[in-house]
């Protein structure tokens, strides 16, 4: 079976890469897919507004969790500073934890009363286990990005997804804390897998104290300015459920992580699966001259992708919501419908931002998180001051698709590609999805109340996609 796999797939190394990992992101997201409309039946809206805070609060902890020095792991040539860098980011997260777990014991309280889920301070101490656990994760998943071992990634992911579900199906009955184990569960499988070959080189018996320290100065950019790049984007992206859990309630973000959830699946699988693989090879491609042509290539593949069932979901979300996941989760379908500008501006350009650390333009990329925060922080005031649900997630959605813009703009200005090539990939994808989504779209404005032939549209306008992706495929394969 595995020399069969291997047959099918690309010889490109870039695309053949992106596969594999893409392959066991994809089993692990199905399941997940498959398991949703059954885990939103056991869980109540309030239970998943607790996993919304618990994870905004782990999320915004992990990614300071080594300072980001877990960056500088693929790019030495030499595999014994990578393995000094490796020991340094550990011992950074031991020291993280440890003082995430003083915060926990002396500030549970206070910091789940000003969230408005004082039911949360019972399981604070989970946070610091979550940490330790998640921060190791990420460091030893950056060491195989760095070997080229996605075939290892891609089983841990498949392992992730199977842990967390497994969790939270079977403990539903201890309520929103079931949740959260199989949060920590689904952030830690995997690691001893990806650590034990590793340690088994002989690139870790390099290890001292005085090369720690000399790297530590060396990639000293990362902690200075992609911390910062890293708090300010985790902090615009963990903002909503924390926010909308304080002014409108634990069900609000229940319903809010709910949409993200079922709509960030893609992002997770595609641009997930592209950016690590992005970051390998376009710090080769930087070195000869070749990541303009990089970058156009995967921007127009991502948009041929992503624009088709951007469209969809923009126009059906509430009502395809309300049928899969049950009634009382249509308004997550609402709010599902208005994250699309900036989920799919963010899936098309995520996976490019590589390019800041590969190019050694940390610092730009500080200043643009910094003034999309700022930017998401004014959207969701905006909300909170008209009272609407509604209106604090289109505002915020349409200031962060417009600051993913700006990103994608300077992005190829900096790889030396055109405006043109950008509007010509652009222009494929629209055309490509206009003729793919064209009945659904027709069917939308006419017929509304019919759901029969709401239902026929949309298997149609889903076929048409699935020729698109499979003329997409044949290119790349």
């Amino acid at each position: 079976m595995k020399e069969q796999i291997k047959k099918i797939l690309p010889r490109n190394q870039f695309a053949r890469s992106v596969s594999i990992l893409a392959g066991g992101t994809a089993a692990g997201q199905a399941v997940v897919v498959l398991a949703s409309p059954l885990l939103t039946r056991l869980y109540s809206p309030e239970d998943f507004g607790l996993l919304a805070v618990y994870a905004s609060l782990l999320a915004l902890i992990l990614v300071v969790a080594s300072l980001r020095y877990e960056l500088a792991i693929p790019l030495p040539e030499d595999d014994g500073q990578a393995a000094n860098i490796v020991a340094l980011c550990l011992l950074i997260v031991l020291c993280t934890s440890l003082v995430t777990a003083v915060a926990v014991l002396f500030f549970r309280e206070p910091i789940t009363n000003a969230l408005g889920v004082p039911t949360l301070a019972s399981y604070m101490w989970l946070l610091p286990i979550g940490v330790m656990l998640g921060g190791v994760y990420s460091v030893f998943n950056y060491w195989a990005v760095r070997t080229k071992s996605f075939t290892a990634i891609a089983s841990t992911k498949l392992r992730q997804a199977l842990a967390t579900i497994a969790i939270q199906l079977a403990a539903f009955r201890l309520g929103g804390i079931a949740l959260l184990f199989g949060q920590i569960a689904g952030q830690s499988v995997g690691t001893a897998s990806l650590a034990r070959p590793a340690f088994a080189m002989s690139a870790f018996k390099e290890v001292s104290w005085q090369k720690i320290i000399v790297l530590a100065e060396q990639y000293r950019r990362f902690p200075i300015f992609s911390t910062w790049s890293g708090i300010f984007g985790t902090v615009g992206i963990q903002l909503p459920p924390l926010v909308l859990a304080t002014v409108f309630g634990s069900p609000a973000a229940g319903y809010y992580i709910v949409a993200h959830r079922v709509l960030g699946l893609p992002s997770s699988l595609i641009a997930g699966a592209v950016s690590p693989i992005f970051f390998g090879h376009g710090a080769r491609c930087n070195q000869e001259h070749e990541i303009a042509e990089l970058v156009r290539k995967t921007y127009e593949k991502l948009s041929v992708i992503a624009l088709p069932p951007a469209i969809l979901v923009f126009l059906f979300a509430p009502y395809l919501f309300g049928i899969i996941f049950g009634n009382q989760w249509a308004d997550s379908g609402v709010l599902a419908r208005w994250l699309i500008p900036w989920l799919f501006m963010a899936f098309i350009t995520s996976p490019l931002t590589p390019v800041s650390a590969i190019m050694g333009r940390e610092k730009e990329s500080m200043w643009w998180h910094s003034a999309v925060l700022i930017a998401r922080v004014i959207a969701l005031s905006y909300g909170i001051i008209v009272d609407s649900l509604i209106a604090t997630v289109v505002a915020y959605s349409f200031v962060s698709a417009f600051g993913y813009i700006v990103r994608l703009l300077w992005i190829f200005h900096h790889t030396g590609n055109r405006l043109m090539s950008l509007f010509l990939s652009t222009s494929k994808a629209l055309i490509i999805a206009i003729s793919s989504t064209f009945p659904s779209t027709i069917v939308y404005f006419t017929a509304q109340e019919n759901v029969k032939l709401i239902m026929s549209s949309l298997v149609i306008s889903l076929l048409l996609i699935v020729f698109f992706y499979c003329r997409l495929f044949r290119e790349v394969y």
